[in-house]
């Protein structure tokens, strides 16, 4: 078993760099476990605005009723009443709405007359002015119904009526969906998405690091007048890739125990686990093409980043799929990395079966195709050298 046993030996030279990919994901991988926890929405609560009320009819009972009505649905704050006072109450945010009630506005309005309006100053695009307005809209617009239908009531019974109308309210139930196991979260599936980005680096590293190894030309001419027979030295070899590959698949995906203790009964967990297998393969295909090519260290080091970053940023990982252009996502469609994060999202959104193993299939083909594709290369090789 020399072959089998050089081979570790590079990979432990190599350990070093390798560990700095593992390092970055298993850091992003906490990263998104603790800031991104999702919360529970379980009650539903109101909120009060700070608004200030000029009301210069404040002698109408009206006016005076409309002022009691929003003090019980917004918190009115005590500001000067001059125009400098005002503005800058408005620009500091001490106040988002400021309603200006006009002499005359109760009288008017009761009579069905438009000739005096109330005056309100909010910011642009304040979402106060929408509660606000919304308020005033029900309390003028039930008041303007009673004082249409029953034009003998006076303005105290007026009131009453529209205050005890404005009091029912529907009841506000929240419900979530929720897939058939709980406690799931979007960083249990987050970890297998980001484990692309390292196991792509890691792969490339270590089985490049073996292939410039024993691809070397004088090595391979020692090998080949060596008692070694070939087709134990290539058995060796494929031994050595298949327990590497097997080796960065378990202790990257064995962290998620770590992280996501809660999700380890979760229904998914064995499909997640076989997509990652499916994606280490094909890892471990073009880190074989990749390693045929490449003669340099530093060109495996800038290939090793290229691959992992470019495939990481284009389909999914780092940039949700849904936020990608149009041109991105075709693009990205060729890729291996594009379909292990779709069959992901897919198993996210309990989608049907189909579509999971449609992206496994195509991740298993793409394996193949790049394999094919270093096996001509390699032949094409020998052919020359002989």
């Amino acid at each position: 078993m020399q072959v089998f046993k050089v081979y570790f030996k590079v990979i432990r030279k190599n350990l070093s760099i390798m560990l700095v990919y593992v390092i970055i994901f298993l850091s992003l991988a906490v990263m998104t476990t603790l800031f991104n926890k999702p919360a529970a929405v379980t009650e539903f609560s109101s909120t009060k605005c700070r608004i200030a009320v000029i009301n210069d009819d404040a002698g109408a009972v009206f006016a005076q009723g409309m002022e009691n009505y929003l003090a019980e649905n917004a918190e009115i704050v005590s500001v000067k009443t001059d125009k400098q006072s005002l503005q800058d109450a408005l620009f500091f945010g001490d106040v988002e709405y400021i309603l200006h009630i006009p002499k005359g506005f109760s009288e008017d309005f009761l009579k069905g007359g438009h000739n005096i309006l109330l005056e309100k100053t909010t910011k642009p695009d304040s979402t106060a002015a929408v509660q606000l307005d919304f308020l005033l809209t029900r309390y003028l617009g039930l008041a303007s119904t009673y004082s249409a239908a029953l034009p003998d009531i006076t303005t105290t019974q007026l009131i009453t009526n529209v205050k005890n109308d404005l009091k029912n309210t529907a009841e506000v139930t929240l419900s979530t969906q929720q897939k058939a196991v709980d406690n799931t979260d979007n960083t249990f599936y987050s970890y297998f998405i980001y484990l692309t980005y390292s196991m792509m680096a890691v792969m490339i590293l270590g089985v490049t690091s073996i292939m410039m190894v024993f691809m070397n030309s004088d090595v391979r001419k020692r090998n080949m007048a060596s008692t070694l027979p070939n087709l134990s030295f290539n058995l060796q070899l494929f031994l050595g890739n298949i327990v590497f590959s097997v080796a960065v698949w378990a202790i990257l995906c064995g962290f998620v125990y770590v992280l996501h203790p809660a999700q380890i009964g979760n229904a998914d967990m064995v499909m997640l686990f076989v997509n990652s297998l499916v994606y280490t393969l094909v890892c471990l295909s073009i880190s074989f093409l990749i390693g045929s090519l490449i003669k340099s260290k530093n060109v495996q080091n800038i290939i090793a980043n290229v691959f992992s970053l470019g495939l990481s940023f284009i389909s999914g990982v780092f940039v949700p799929q849904e936020l990608l252009g149009d041109t991105v996502t075709k693009i990205s469609s060729f890729t291996p990395t594009y379909w292990y994060v779709k069959t992901i999202l897919n198993l996210k959104a309990a989608s049907d079966t189909l579509p999971i193993v449609y992206g496994i299939l195509i991740q298993l083909g793409f394996a193949a195709a790049f394999l094919i594709i270093t096996l001509v290369i390699s032949k094409n090789k020998r052919a020359t050298n002989a």
